[in-house]
């Protein structure tokens, strides 16, 4: 009886350590707005920010000007391939042109979910393709 009584208060203090561990940070939940009617630093996108072909979906999240260049902010899932390659990125092209850098913000999952950022020369304008497995390309046109 005195085991059980144990177990309990042990599965207890378990579920509650996990509560506050894992429990919510009582942060605000932001959204963002829609694709069609986002804005980056003054600059206004048009078009379908997101796309999903072969299982694989990417997501332009924001789109900022800098002094160095313009950075885009992606997010890509898919249950398949590793999306965290190195090529994936450097070959990445924005008005034809490739990425000068990038950086992986997560790798989640085996490369399954993936953030990133990448940077190419400065632009207002232009057509982003990136090719995150053989064969399927997207191609995210008249950004802004």
């Amino acid at each position: 009886m005195l085991y059980n009584i144990l177990f309990i208060l042990l599965i207890g203090g378990a579920s509650l350590g996990a509560t506050f561990a894992f429990g919510s940070t009582n942060e605000p939940e932001t959204q963002s707005p829609p694709a069609e009617t986002r804005t980056t630093a003054g600059i206004e996108t048009v078009g379908d920010l997101s796309q999903e072909q072969d299982g694989i979906e990417v997501t332009i999240e924001k789109i900022e000007q800098r002094e160095d260049g313009t950075a885009l902010l992606l997010n890509l899932s898919n249950h398949q391939y590793d999306l965290a390659q190195e090529t994936i990125f450097t070959l990445a092209t924005l008005n034809d042109r490739p990425s000068k850098s990038f950086t992986l913000l997560s790798n989640a999952s085996g490369g399954h979910h993936v953030e990133a950022e990448i940077v190419f020369e400065k632009t207002t304008e232009g057509t982003f393709e990136i090719t995150p497995a053989a064969g399927t390309t997207f191609t995210f046109e008249k950004l802004w």
